[in-house]
């Protein structure tokens, strides 16, 4: 009796982590579609090269339409080198406002080294009070030149204990399964 308790319980945890898998990776396709935008890759431009001031309401409606279709809890925010932020929702916000203060989080450094695939770590946000959430972030260029624009970041809340979150497998070429 306890051998299949506990059998039914490795297939319960096997099974969330296999969905939590499936929905990173979703989340993830997503936010790669989301930075090779036209709309969002012109706006990053302009903040970048100084120009005239982006419109940063139009993008954050824009995030927030793109958004919705994919999950009603998920949070896209965009950090331009210029020090401006934008962001599809303000239901569940970020504690970083702008580049400089994501440059200075521990992960930065092994994002920066990862050549714009998704690092997925576990950390806060704020939805009425701090909560638990699962973030990636990713480095975004320029497609045309390559250079670097900003930083995308996507967060879910996490209702889990931080021992349940899932392991990211890596196949042989280095991406997450």
């Amino acid at each position: 009796m306890l051998n299949r308790m506990a059998d039914n319980t490795q297939e319960s945890v096997e099974q969330l982590s296999d969905k939590i898998d499936v929905l990173l990776r979703q989340y993830d396709q997503f936010t790669h579609l989301v930075v090779f935008d036209s709309r969002v890759q012109r706006t990053l431009a302009e903040a970048g090269y100084g120009r005239e001031e982006p419109d940063a309401v139009g993008l954050n409606r824009y995030l927030g339409e793109r958004t919705r279709h994919i999950a009603g809890d998920m949070l896209i925010h965009l950090f331009d080198t210029a020090g401006r932020a934008y962001a599809s929702t303000d239901a569940l916000q970020l504690f970083w406002r702008n580049y400089d203060e994501v440059a200075a989080i521990s992960w930065y450094a092994k994002m920066a080294t990862m050549d714009g695939h998704m690092l997925w770590v576990y950390g806060p946000a704020w939805r009425d009070g701090e909560i638990p959430a699962i973030i990636g972030a990713r480095k975004i260029k320029m497609r045309t030149t390559c250079i670097l624009s900003g930083i995308c970041s996507s967060s879910c809340p996490w209702t889990g204990s931080t021992g349940s979150l899932p392991k990211r497998r890596r196949r042989s070429n280095g991406k997450c399964r």
